[in-house]
């Protein structure tokens, strides 16, 4: 499904009765669609943060004097000046971007192979995640390489029409019904109330039916594992 399709689906389905879905013609008005496409991001972040659809990797360079490294675009080495290359910990390239996507750590191991366990109630000296996208390393030897897999967000969606969205065929329904919910909650009546109430219970069932059917137990996607020539396989 694409940006166009999503309009589409929106104007003949959950919107068809409203202008901005210009009555079910399978349009979106030009002057409604930049708000969609909000609401269509807000429902991307919340199924990507619910199910672990893609996952990605980065590489991280820890060291001795620092314990806590958010993983977040301003550390990494594309984004860092080059007159101060002491504030980048997240070893990327501008041909190949971390895009600072990271809604939760999955997995570390150091350039041996060794892997570490995350969040261990046990391990008192072990790695944790004081937040989602921040990863605390209490005993990093100097300039110690680690391979971070996370759990990624799907990427923005912006005016492109023909802009994939990379949701599996089970989770589509769930989106517009979020749309829906989204557009129609913004509306001051009571008619308008029970509607977007109507399709968050949608999207809600939409989401337990995956979860019963464990639809979402394997990564949707996986971007390709860039460092592999360095050692992480």
């Amino acid at each position: 499904m694409n940006v166009a399709e999503l309009y589409r689906r929106l104007s003949v389905g959950t919107l068809s009765n409203l202008t901005l879905g210009n009555k079910g013609d399978g349009t979106i008005r030009e002057a409604n669609k930049p708000g969609i496409l909000v609401h269509a991001n807000d429902g991307l972040s919340a199924l990507y943060s619910k199910f672990v659809l893609k996952q990605s990797r980065l590489l991280l360079q820890a060291s001795s004097h620092r314990d806590l490294y958010p993983l977040r675009r301003e550390h990494a080495v594309s984004s860092i000046a080059e007159d101060n290359p002491a504030a980048a910990f997240i070893l990327d390239s501008t041909a190949e971007p971390f895009l600072g996507d990271v809604v939760s750590v999955l997995s570390v191991a150091d350039q041996f192979g060794r892997s570490y366990i995350v969040n261990s109630e046990s391990d008192l000296w072990g790695l944790e995640t004081p937040e989602p996208d921040v990863l605390r390393v209490p005993f990093a030897s100097q300039d110690q390489i680690m391979s971070v897999v996370y759990q990624a967000r799907h990427v923005e969606l912006t005016g492109d029409q023909s802009q994939e969205i990379d949701l599996p065929v089970f989770l589509e329904r769930a989106l517009t019904h979020y749309v829906a919910a989204e557009v129609y909650g913004n509306m001051n009546t009571q008619e308008a109330s029970f509607v977007a109430d109507r399709n968050r219970l949608k999207y809600e069932e939409v989401c337990n039916q995956v979860e019963m059917k464990n639809l979402a137990s394997t990564s949707h996607t996986s971007s390709k594992f860039k460092f592999d020539e360095r050692g992480f396989v």
